[in-house]
Formats: structure tokens, sequence, C-alpha cells
């Protein structure tokens, strides 16, 4: 994990030496203590760290037919898919 951190920030220049990299990996850790945390954004300006809650419900009857958290860095359609399939296989 360090090392991932470490390659996130870090790049080796042509004459050998080390320096920051600019901008953000893509996919960068943020936490030590949870790899699997995320920057996040709601909008241009507004960004969070953590994780996203994607729900499904039924809006005759309000009752929740799936939840599952996903990465925060994913668009919120990215789990629609997934959902309708869990939903359908339950649904059997």
């Amino acid at each position: 994990m360090i090392s991932k951190i470490l390659g996130d920030d870090v790049e080796r220049t042509p004459t050998g030496d080390c320096k920051m990299r600019k901008g953000v990996a893509p996919d960068r850790f943020i936490s030590v203590y949870d790899p699997e945390m995320r920057h996040g954004r709601k909008s241009a300006s507004k960004k969070f760290d953590g994780f996203k809650a994607s729900t499904s419900m039924d809006q005759a009857s309000e009752l929740i037919l799936d939840i599952e958290d996903m990465a925060a860095p994913l668009g919120d359609g990215q789990d629609l898919l997934p959902a309708i399939e869990r939903w359908k296989n339950m649904s059997v």
C-alpha cells in the first residue's frame, strides 16, 4: 500500500531524481486506514471523501428493494444495472 501511495504522488525525472507528480492519480488512495476510500464530486466545486450509497425503491409501496455502497468516483448510474439484476434474482 505504501508503494501505491508513493507512486501516486512521486515520479522520477529523466535524470533519475524524484519530484512531486502534477495532478492527482485517478484511483488515488486517500486513507491509509481505509484503502477503499476515494475522492468523489457532487459538482465541479463540491467534493467529498468516502463512499456513495446506491438505493432502489418501489415508488408505490416505498419499500427499499436494494442498497449498495459504491466507490465515490463512480457515476451514479454505474450501479444501476447490477442493482436491477440483484432485485430480479431475489424476486424470482
